[in-house]
């Protein structure tokens, strides 16, 4: 299909940013519209990378139409998604200037291991019976005081510290 629609990549990416866009602002409906014509565009010549490197701004409405017509497709999305993760997060570098665990108190640090074991904040804050505005606000005085900045990797930073300091004190890993 590129040969014939040589802007075939800018309308599949538009249209996944569109769809990220639309998610954030709680316009599911929009979201799930913009998904389908870029699976349309992309899937003929089995474009998976724009999906999968965009996955994290849209994984719920994918995951509305993994059913009939675009499972396949969409599982090879997540998996690819899923497996790039797991590689940032093995070759992410954590910063030295980080502080230890212990400037954590014992609630900051549970939420911090619950947000480093890939829990929602809504899951957070059914887990530990919180308001969800009390783990955004608590995971930010985490990520300030083991002066984490990194706006797209404060996750995976904190999971990257979470091993580690376990491992020195000769616990087997959360993961």
């Amino acid at each position: 299909m590129y040969r014939i629609y040589p802007t075939l990549l800018c309308d599949v990416y538009l249209d996944i940013q569109l769809a990220g866009a639309y998610e954030k602002l709680g316009k599911r409906d929009a979201a799930v519209s913009h998904l389908k014509r870029a699976l349309e565009a992309a899937m003929p010549d089995s474009l998976f990378l724009p999906f999968a490197e965009n996955c994290n701004y849209f994984i719920e409405p994918l995951r509305d139409l993994a059913e009939g017509l675009w499972n396949d497709p969409i599982e090879k999305i997540i998996a690819l998604y899923l497996q790039n993760r797991l590689e940032k997060r093995e070759h992410l570098p954590v910063p030295e200037t980080l502080l230890s665990l212990d400037a954590l108190s014992e609630r900051e640090l549970s939420v911090a291991r619950l947000a480093a074991a890939g829990m929602r904040n809504k899951e957070i804050a059914a887990e530990l019976y919180l308001s969800e505005s009390y783990v955004k606000t608590c995971l930010g005085r985490v990520f300030q005081k083991l002066r984490i900045t990194d706006k797209k990797d404060k996750r995976s930073l904190l999971v990257q510290l979470l091993d580690t300091e376990e491992e020195e004190e000769g616990c087997v890993g959360s993961r």
